[in-house]
């Protein structure tokens, strides 16, 4: 089985159309042991940026105090007021410097590719200084102060300077904090903090005044699918910088709680911000992405996005990629801070799943509200209803939180099988906790890929290692599974069947030879190239129809019933092979050429050869992708069937050997029987009468898997019809809250979309037990006193 695994896993790496040709990158497989869990996957657990896109950033625009900028040809566009900014402009100027000094990228003069940055969202922020003429020229170090420059090169109207700026300390980007920062110190001797981060990291650090300027760009940028991050600083005077510099190296000084001491500062120094302005970026999708997610979703897998985007771009990269389908009805669970709102919102979800149970779900939830759940126990509640949704998508995730959600399906009653794909490190323990885990070689390093069991470059790739990888595997070693218990309860039960005759003696109707060689020889080689050649299903049907994913899962190939049919089966050939020749004997012992009566050895024999043509007309059957390694392997048995029980009948050998050869009673037995026409007869008779049944199921089979093919197909020609028909529906935090469903008029009428807007807001008078009506398309309260109605 191992040998099996080891091998196979190379047709894995060795697959073209997993090979990235731009990068030279073919597929990996780091743990064999996991090849046929391919084709069991029943979840699956993405990151966004890096795995559903490119994770190259193009710099799009900026917002400061409201003003929304972008660059064109070198020079600053203002969109509100539509005029050019100068670069010179304090603010603006105070940005730019921001993003051309806070970051941790590396000039390589040598390189083709002169910059190089372990995050994408840096490389567009250099790029983008470099468009508007201002250059980062890398550090340099300064042996007299012991300290590295950072050297900035500005073009600013035709004057060209040099800005030198001493990196006192640089505080590393980390995923608990989602934010990173750097204490510089300018030519004029002054220090400044720079910070860059997520919004939800930045906002508590900073007045709500100056933060409610940009809430509305957040948003827009957002909504729009782009990455944001928000730029602040913090003028420093020099005690203050002595009296944190003194504390970062007390802390690092501190070998045992090194970490937790630098937390405490880190919270410190970055405190009493000023918000700069915020930058977006555009992530694009990979390529066939919303088509692998679509042929997932059809093979029965349901897909959970876990990212630690604002909830507003992970909805929509979700929308553009149709990781949500139109028919979905969307639930969002977005700042549930206490139980009651927890509790409450999952009642009406409920009630709302039990009135429509044929309705497909959605979930969007957030960092706070999962945090919420965790915090006060109720993980299985919401267990319970994430599993009855077809599509999950959790934002504002931490590292740890995306390992706990893998970890909260994954340890459920139903144990079903979880697979985690990602790029970047801060995936390592969602990949790792997940049954199986995927890594994409990314722009962020390769820890994730050293992580994972297999590896590719592109998210595309994940159609066919499930589809097709996973499918042969596990259908091969299934193959091979019940092929092995088959073959081998037809050759022991013959014995048994003998006992009968020989009063339950010692006796075996086998010679020892035949009973060391069975499994060794005679059976060994077609079960082995079966595991490793056979394609139950063509290739290209298996990419275009998901639904030979779904007849495999949950181990049905492997199920109760595959044995107990395949057992039937053996039962029957074991009575074909035995009882078939013992008749025979019966109504005519005398079948030998010279007259002779059967002996023992003889009528062993011969059930001997009746097993071995009949174990293989039933591989015959079973192996539907017959090639030149299936004729080899069927030409190697016959050959050890020759080799061993003709070569070693047909000469007299000398002691030891003479202990396989039953003290040379088998010598010359095997020619005189295959001399007698009656022994070919017994043999073909056997042969047909044992077959026939395998013939008959096969075509039942086939009748079968083509209806419900059908019936496949129709269902999702089905849906493809009424999916442009149903409006896109999403209810949010619908607990203690009236929602209006008046359909903005002005909205329709400027937009093709079919979904349905509402408008909510707070009502505390309502009734948090309500049910929805689909056909209405409206929450309607039940038994509550009043319900305010926008």
């Amino acid at each position: 089985m191992e040998l099996i695994r080891f091998v196979g896993s190379n047709f894995f790496e060795w697959d073209l159309k997993m090979y990235d040709e731009k990068n030279e990158q073919p597929a990996k497989v780091n743990s064999t042991d996991l090849n046929e869990d391919l084709g069991q996957i029943e979840y699956l657990f993405s990151d966004k940026t890096g795995t559903l896109t490119e994770n190259e950033m193009l710099f799009k625009h900026f917002c400061i105090n409201g003003d929304i900028y972008e660059e064109k040809y070198g020079d600053i566009f203002n969109l509100n007021s539509q005029t050019i900014k100068s670069i010179t402009n304090p603010k603006i100027f105070r940005l730019l410097e921001a993003l051309t000094v806070c970051h941790t990228v590396q000039v390589d003069k040598t390189s083709s590719e002169k910059y190089n940055a372990s995050s994408p969202d840096e490389l567009s922020f250099i790029k983008f200084c470099f468009n508007l003429g201002i250059l980062y020229e890398g550090d340099v170090f300064d042996k007299t102060k012991n300290i590295f420059n950072r050297r900035v090169v500005y073009n600013i109207k035709d004057e060209t300077f040099e800005k030198k700026y001493e990196i006192m300390y640089i505080l590393e980007f980390d995923s608990v904090r989602k934010r990173m920062s750097i204490i510089v110190k300018n030519e004029s001797n002054e220090y400044f903090l720079y910070c860059k981060g997520a919004d939800s990291s930045i906002a508590p650090r900073c007045s709500c005044k100056t933060f409610s300027l940009y809430e509305d760009s957040l948003k827009e940028f957002s909504e729009k699918g782009w990455r944001t991050l928000v730029i602040a600083y913090k003028p420093l005077s020099k005690s203050e910088y002595l009296s944190y510099s003194q504390m970062l190296d007390q802390a690092n000084s501190d070998i045992l709680n090194k970490e937790e001491k630098l937390d405490k500062c880190y919270d410190l120094i970055e405190s009493n911000l000023k918000i700069i302005g915020v930058t977006s970026v555009e992530d694009r999708l990979q390529e066939d992405v919303e088509g692998t997610l679509f042929a997932l979703r059809q093979a029965g897998i349901k897909i959970w996005i876990l990212t630690g985007d604002k909830l507003e771009t992970a909805v929509n990269i979700s929308d553009s990629c149709k990781h949500f389908s139109r028919e979905m009805f969307k639930f969002v669970l977005k700042n549930l801070k206490t139980t009651t709102e927890v509790e409450e919102n999952f009642t009406i979800i409920n009630e709302q799943m039990k009135s429509s149970v044929k309705q497909s779900y959605a979930l969007i939830i957030d960092g706070v509200s999962l945090e919420t759940i965790t915090l006060n126990k109720n993980q299985n509640d919401f267990r319970s209803i994430a599993v009855k949704c077809d599509a999950v998508l959790c934002c504002r995730m931490s590292p740890s939180q995306k390992a706990n959600i893998v970890s909260l399906i994954k340890n459920s009653k139903e144990r079903p099988m979880t697979a985690a794909i990602g790029d970047g490190a801060n995936d390592v323990s969602m990949i790792q906790e997940a049954h199986v885990g995927i890594g994409i070689y990314g722009k962020e390093g390769r820890n994730a890929a050293r992580s994972a069991d297999f590896s590719f470059s592109k998210f595309k790739y994940l159609k066919r290692a499930f589809l097709v990888h996973g499918y042969l595997y596990y259908t091969r070693i299934a193959v091979l599974v019940l092929y092995f218990f088959y073959k081998n309860f037809v050759f022991s039960v013959c014995q048994t069947y003998y006992g009968f005759w020989n009063a339950f003696s010692s006796t075996s109707v086998f010679s020892s030879l035949y009973i060391s060689i069975f499994n060794l020889i005679l059976s060994s080689v077609p079960p082995f190239i079966i595991a490793l050649f056979e394609q139950q299903k063509n290739v290209k049907d298996l990419e275009q129809t998901p639904f030979f994913y779904r007849s495999i899962r949950k181990n049905k190939p492997l199920s109760a019933l595959q044995f107990l049919k395949w057992n039937i089966i053996a039962v029957w050939h074991s009575l074909s092979c035995f009882f078939i020749p013992l008749g025979v004997c019966q109504i005519n012992s005398v079948l030998l050429n010279d007259g002779k009566n059967f002996g023992n050895y003889e009528f062993g024999t011969l059930i001997v050869t009746n097993i071995f043509v009949v174990i293989h007309l039933k591989i015959f059957l079973v192996w539907k992708y017959q090639n030149i390694f299936a004729l080899f392997s069927y030409l190697m048995s016959i050959l050890g069937f020759l080799l061993s029980c003709f070569l070693l009948s047909g000469f007299i050998l000398p002691f030891p050997l003479t202990l396989f050869t039953e003290n040379q009673a088998l010598y010359f037995g095997i020619f005189v029987l295959f001399s007698s026409g009656s022994i070919w007869f017994t043999i073909i008779l056997s042969s047909v009468v044992s077959i026939l049944p395998d013939l008959v199921l096969i075509i039942i089979e086939n009748l079968m898997e083509k209806v419900k093919l059908n019936k496949f197909a129709k269902k999702e020609i089905f849906i493809e019809s009424n999916r442009a028909k149903s409006p896109n529906t999403t209810v949010e935090n619908f607990s203690l809250y009236s929602i209006g469903m008046e359909r903005s008029i002005a909205s329709f009428e400027s937009s093709n979309d079919l979904s349905s807007t509402y408008m909510i807001k707070r009502n505390s008078t309502l009734n948090s037990s309500r049910a929805f009506n689909l056909k209405s398309r409206r929450i309607s309260p039940i038994d509550t006193l009043s319900q305010s109605i926008i």
